[in-house]
C-alpha cells in the first residue's frame, strides 16, 4: 500500500460521483462505526442505517447494496481492508455458517479519516436514541 488510508478515502471522497467509489466510502463508514470489523450482515445493517439516515428509498437502498462487492474488491486491491470467507456461530443452527468478514488493514488510521464525519455523527446519534 503506497498511500495511507487517509489519502486513500480522500481519493475515494473526490470520485464520489462513480457509484461504486460512493459505495466503497459508506463501506469504510460502516467499518468505522463498527470499530474495524464486521461480518457481512452486520455490514449491510449498518449501511442500511447510514443510507436511510441520507432520506434514500428502498430502491436507491437495493441499487447500492448490489454494489457492495465490487466496492470492497476496489478496497482489497487498495490494500485498505481485507475479506475472508469464515465460519462464524450460529446459534439457530446446529452447525457454524460460512460469511464475509471485513476487516480494515489500520483501525487507528480510518478513526483519523473519519474523525469529523457529520454522517457518522447522526448515525450514532440516532442509534443511540438522541435524537
Amino acid at each position: 500500500m503506497n498511500k495511507g488510508i487517509e489519502e486513500i478515502v480522500e481519493d475515494l471522497v473526490k470520485k464520489g460521483d462513480d457509484p461504486v467509489y460512493r459505495a466503497a466510502v459508506d463501506i469504510l463508514k460502516a467499518l468505522y462505526i463498527l470499530y474495524g470489523s464486521a461480518w457481512e450482515s452486520e455490514l449491510k445493517d449498518t449501511l442500511m442505517g447510514l443510507w436511510g439516515i441520507r432520506g434514500l428509498s428502498l430502491s436507491e437502498m437495493e441499487e447500492i447494496e448490489k454494489l457492495i462487492p465490487k466496492a470492497a474488491e476496489v478496497l482489497d486491491k487498495l490494500g485498505v481492508i481485507k475479506v475472508e470467507d469464515r465460519f462464524r456461530a450460529d446459534l439457530g443452527k446446529p452447525k457454524p455458517v460460512k460469511e464475509r468478514f471485513y476487516e480494515v488493514s489500520s483501525l487507528a488510521a480510518l478513526l483519523r479519516a473519519f474523525s469529523s464525519d457529520r454522517e457518522i455523527d447522526r448515525y450514532r446519534y440516532e442509534v443511540s436514541g438522541m435524537i
